[in-house]
């Protein structure tokens, strides 16, 4: 996950992750161009505004990291509070774990743009890429919004709910609305994480099942997006493990079980379920290998008894 310059991906992002709305337009040559099956999401829309901005992507995340803090500094100014006292760490972490899951579905998004250029010549038919590259890298605008709308909405009613999350939360960001903002944000973030990681998992199930190919003499592009794969377990690892970190503070042996329990299930499938698609895939071209060279070697020693049979030796190739 390692930052890369940000020369050549602006263009890249544009054109699969920032179109307003879907629309059909002409290459040169006269040819009908790509036309995208849905709208990108909201996250879709800041990945292309970031790409689009000097400098690497992960310096922005960080950015917006400070800027959180300084939101929270000031909310607690704003309410009469020492803007560095309270839970002063746990502030300046949860701030870092707002931002943190943001650049890791960037840098995935990434992994999987190069991924998928890897593995493009396995595919059946190269005239699907641009399709499933767009399926691959760009989320829905509506299912995307829906899950984040739905996950601020988890993290008001829990607030809501439990006096004793709202006083942990408070200690962190201070009285007032701003403990129901930076829980909104965070979960309406982390939401659209989860979403987006279980889908692009099904994106690359459904291409190793429906539009792959093997070739078992170039085995490299075939497993080119486990890439993806093994990086979107390590990014759940990294999540779950930073939100136990507060909810172990919390005390709360519910909501740490409620956010290691799907974050553990997601890394596992991410590892499993993608790649055995692969699996499959590549089993059955050996099957069909070996048997291919089984009938011919059946037909060779065939027509080799009936020589023998017929004492034509002269005939035998040498």
């Amino acid at each position: 996950m390692a930052a890369r310059p940000n020369a050549g991906r602006a263009a890249q992002s544009t054109q699969f992750s920032a179109q307003p709305t879907p629309a059909a337009v002409t290459d040169p040559a006269g040819q009908p161009a790509f036309l995208p099956p849905y709208s990108p999401s909201w996250f879709d829309k800041v990945i292309a505004l970031v790409e689009t901005l000097p400098g690497s992507y992960v310096v922005w995340y960080g950015f917006f990291a400070v800027l959180l803090f300084a939101l929270a500094t000031l909310s607690r100014i704003t309410a009469g509070q020492p803007p560095f006292g309270g839970d002063l760490a746990n502030r300046a972490f949860s701030c870092f774990m707002s931002a943190f899951p943001a650049f890791l579905m960037h840098s995935l998004n990434r992994t999987a743009a190069d991924a998928f250029a890897v593995f493009e010549s396995a595919l059946v038919s190269a005239q699907e890429a641009p399709l499933l590259r767009y399926r691959l890298t760009t989320a829905p605008a509506v299912p995307s919004l829906v899950f984040s709308l739905g996950g601020a909405s988890t993290a008001v009613l829990l607030l809501v709910a439990s006096a004793e999350t709202r006083s942990f939360t408070e200690a962190i960001y201070g009285p007032g609305m701003a403990v129901y903002f930076f829980g909104a944000l965070t979960y309406f973030i982390n939401s659209h994480g989860a979403y987006r990681v279980s889908r692009q998992l099904t994106q690359v199930s459904r291409i190793y099942d429906l539009h792959a190919r093997v070739r078992l003499g170039d085995l490299g592009p075939h497993f080119a997006l486990s890439r993806l794969t093994s990086r979107a377990a390590i990014a759940s690892i990294l999540v779950v493990s930073g939100y136990l970190v507060g909810f172990a503070q919390l005390g709360s042996l519910t909501l740490s079980l409620a956010v290691l329990i799907p974050n553990l299930m997601l890394a596992s499938a991410a590892f499993v379920l993608p790649l055995a698609g692969a699996h499959r895939l590549l089993e059955a071209e050996r099957y069909r290998a070996r048997r291919e060279a089984t009938q011919k070697m059946e037909v060779a020693l065939s027509r080799l008894h009936e020589v023998i049979e017929r004492g034509d030796f002269a005939a035998v190739p040498r």
